[in-house]
């Protein structure tokens, strides 16, 4: 019997598509562009966004505007530039463990050591204030901070320090401690800081809404992180945008770095306008020396310029007010401005004050009254932010009135006097005070009779370039009788100074000159009279005609002093922009590597050779293999 050999063909079984790898190169690409999109998109904006801590520098933590009669909340600060509008909730008030004080030990109600924000600045911790002059603009006036919720490790106490040594609450209900359902009154527009203080460490929020006249604001949950180690200030804007911060920038109504300590009662002092010891226990100075001769100059323009002995000299700080009365507020000449003192400003000395002596005084406060011009010291023109390397120094440089007149910071718990800035009586003054950089001081303005005062400030300071700037101003200060028109009689007003680089050092001094009709029109006259100056060396200045200053160039200009939800929402569109270009390129791969499959397949089912059937395209060449033997099967034959 003979076998019979079948011989079966060789088959080739192709693979189904959907078994075939498609390559994931497209897709990985794809999606590391649209992470890398996301990422540059959150480290360049999402900060903004983020909780921002906060541990020292000038906040107006309830900050109520008004748009069309609706009341608005939010938090305004000084420390990462100038006037610095956020919603509140992305900020924590960090009180550090510098804050922890005896002072509030004898205070009645409180009784123990606390994390404590004095009233008058301290420039190592946080300053925490409010701010309701922007509603005045639509008729608004009484505005109540509502308490919906507080809650925390320990107690909350806020109260206000008065103008000579006393305390007093600010809540409705007569109590200093804070708590859920507490309401303060802000009864007229106004700018204002209190006491805080905090019994324990820990995490605090408080829920607030601001109310008047039957409307309700947003409600706005603020965080205080209370204790621990003071970190980092925040960046401070860059000098070109003109917001430059920095710690121990913003306002400040008192004694700088007098500190937490306690202090000690302030001594009673007798009568008597000659220089006498200083309340509260500070030193008193040397006399005042003596006036110069009548005739000396009065404005910062005539004065000679040492540096480079020419006949008029161009000062390199050009002295200015800003007024905050109206919106926006406005930067005016100094020279000859005319601030009127009201019976609103008349108050009772307990005891001597520098010159001035016990009894009946006038004065502007540390904290704002109504119908008293309030008037601080401002180094937060954005021209100082570009120019400044140092702090600026304010000299009393000429005087003249009908009694004594002493300027002076606030103490601190039961102390009248926290440090002295100026002195002067008959024809004698002293007195300098250096002011850092972006700060905001309000000082206490104290007279001792009424009639017409005459005062002359020169302020300088350094360039980044190592030049010597000054300019002086006479104020003038008319206390008591009647209005003399024109003059600042209510409202916030700080004395500062724009920076002319090109300017020099002016000698200055005396009181001739000025005026109340400095002021007319509540503008402080015209510029070009008041200052002697042409509208060219004005422009020199960075001023306009008009004494206000021009706007600043360069990029990032019109973001200065606006409010910061314009960057916040162009940061947002931008950033969706990118996130929907990054889908777009995300889809496009994908759509990309679907094509590419089809065409594969495309290619398999017409066998084109390119990569035969059964593959999945060309093949590199390999190398060649044996013939194999066919497959036989064995078949018996008979």
């Amino acid at each position: 019997m003979t076998a019979l050999k079948i011989q079966s063909p060789r088959q080739d079984v192709a693979r189904p598509a959907s078994a075939r790898p498609v390559s994931s190169q497209p897709v990985h690409k794809a999606s590391a562009l649209l992470a890398a999109l996301v990422l540059c998109w959150v480290a360049a904006f999402a900060p903004r966004a983020m909780a921002q801590t906060f541990d020292r520098g000038h906040v107006d933590v309830f900050y109520v505007t008004s748009h069309g009669g609706e009341l608005s909340l939010s938090m305004k600060e000084d420390i990462t530039g100038g006037g610095v509008q956020r919603p509140g909730d992305d900020v924590v008030l960090h009180v550090s463990d510098a804050a922890w004080s005896e002072a509030t030990a004898g205070v009645d109600g409180i009784g123990q050591a606390t994390y404590f924000l004095p009233q008058s600045q301290n420039h190592e911790v946080i300053w925490p204030g409010w701010d309701t002059q922007p509603v005045a603009a639509d008729g608004y006036q009484s505005i109540d901070f509502n308490f919906q919720e507080v809650s925390g490790p320990g107690e909350v106490y806020i109260f206000e320090t008065e103008g000579f040594g006393g305390i007093k609450s600010v809540t409705d209900d007569g109590s200093y401690n804070l708590r859920t359902g507490s309401v303060i009154n802000q009864p007229y527009p106004a700018h204002k800081h209190i006491n805080w203080a905090f019994t324990h460490p820990g995490t605090y929020q408080m829920t607030v809404y601001a109310s008047a006249n039957g409307q309700s604001s947003n409600a706005v949950t603020y965080t205080w992180q209370v204790g621990g180690e003071s970190g980092d200030a925040p960046a401070p804007a860059a000098p070109s945008g003109g917001q430059a911060g920095g710690h121990g920038g913003g306002h400040n109504s008192g004694a700088g770095h007098a500190g937490n300590h306690p202090a000690a009662p302030a001594p009673q002092g007798g009568g008597g306008a000659a220089p006498g010891p200083r309340a509260g226990g500070a030193r008193p100075g040397p006399a005042p020396k003596a006036a110069p001769p009548a005739g000396s100059s009065g404005g910062s323009s005539s004065a000679s310029n040492s540096g480079a002995g020419n006949a008029q000299c161009t000062p390199g700080l050009q002295p200015q007010i800003k007024d905050d009365t109206t919106s926006p507020a406005q930067w005016r000449p100094a020279q000859g401005a005319t601030f009127y003192l009201s019976s609103n400003a008349e108050v009772n000395l307990p005891s001597n004050v520098g010159t001035v002596p016990q009894g009946k005084a006038w004065m502007i406060g540390a904290t704002q009254v109504a119908g008293v011009p309030w008037l601080g010291a401002n180094t937060q023109h954005e021209s100082m932010h570009e120019h400044l390397a140092s702090s600026v120094r304010w000299d009393i440089t000429g005087f003249s009135g009908p009694g004594p007149m002493t300027v002076y910071s606030q103490g601190q718990l039961g102390q009248i006097v926290g440090e002295e800035w100026f002195r002067a009586a008959g024809g004698g003054y002293q007195g300098s005070k250096a002011i850092p950089r972006n700060t905001h001081v309000h000082p206490n303005w104290v007279f001792g009779a009424p009639g017409h005062y005459q005062v002359n400030i020169t302020q300088s300071a350094q360039l980044n370039n190592g030049k010597k700037v000054s300019g002086n101003a006479t104020i003038n200060f008319v206390v008591g009788g009647n209005n003399p028109g024109g003059a600042f009689s209510d409202g916030h007003f700080d004395l500062g100074a724009v920076v002319n680089p090109e300017g020099g050092e002016c000698a200055g001094g005396g009181v001739a000159g000025g005026g109340a009709a400095g002021a007319a029109g509540g503008a402080g006259g015209d510029a070009a009279a008041g200052q002697g100056l042409s509208e060219e060396e004005l422009a020199a200045q960075g001023l306009a005609a008009d004494g206000t200053p021009l706007a600043a160039g360069g990029f990032g200009a019109g973001f200065a002093g606006q409010d910061s939800k314009l960057f916040n929402i162009a940061a947002i569109v931008l950033g969706l922009g990118l996130l929907f270009l990054g889908i777009a390129a995300a889809h496009y791969a994908v759509k990309k590597a679907k094509s590419a499959e089809n065409s594969a397949e495309n290619t398999d089912d017409r066998g084109d050779g390119s990569g035969g059937p059964g593959t999945d395209g060309p093949k590199p060449p390999q190398s060649p293999q044996p013939p194999q033997a066919p497959q036989t099967a064995m078949i018996p034959q008979v």
